[in-house]
């Protein structure tokens, strides 16, 4: 759900659990039990919608997502409904940098080439380099080779023959000479 809807639920959640607590007169309960419950779910959840791999603002994993809730839970609780919402929903970014494919739209794209997140209506990549002919497709400029020239450059330089620098002059050449 959205941000302000989950912080909205949450104190909801919170507050007629306090309620029923009052009205029966005893210990808090019911608010313990819906708050060790939520904790117990969300760590599941997060484990099964496999939170690590998004970039967000909660947690790195369920673990430490669970610590959180134990500690904030109040703020922790509706920033994980928030950020599952956005997960669920196909809105949230890989931690590598790219979107999935359902989040892809006109303009949203993700490279052909690299596969990491370009920008709204962009037709060059910035991480690898590679131009588009249209603002809603990017596609490999490899019309005379250059993709895999640049791929045996990539080669050279992880066998330490090419040192970082010269990778990317000579990279850069082919991309000019490509246009």
């Amino acid at each position: 759900m959205p941000s302000a809807l989950a912080v909205l639920f949450t104190i909801l959640l919170l507050g007629s659990c306090i309620f029923i607590d009052a009205l029966a007169e005893t210990m808090p309960f019911v608010t313990y039990a819906m708050i060790f419950i939520s904790i117990v779910w969300a760590g599941i959840d997060a484990s099964s919608i496999e939170l690590k791999k998004y970039k967000n603002s909660v947690a790195s994993g369920p673990v430490m997502l669970v610590i959180g809730m134990l500690l904030l839970w109040p703020i922790v609780f509706p920033a994980y409904l928030a950020a599952r919402y956005r997960i669920k929903k196909v809105k949230a970014e890989l931690k590598n940098g790219t979107l999935t494919q359902k989040a892809i739209s006109p303009n949203n794209q993700l490279c052909s080439t690299c596969g990491k997140h370009i920008g709204e209506n962009s037709n060059f990549c910035p991480f690898c380099g590679v131009r588009s002919n249209s603002a809603t497709e990017c596609r490999s400029a490899d019309t005379n080779g250059t993709l895999s020239q640049i791929e045996r450059l990539a080669g050279l330089k992880d066998k330490g023959i090419l040192t970082e620098d010269e990778f990317k002059n000579e990279k850069q050449k082919l991309l000019n000479s490509a246009r």
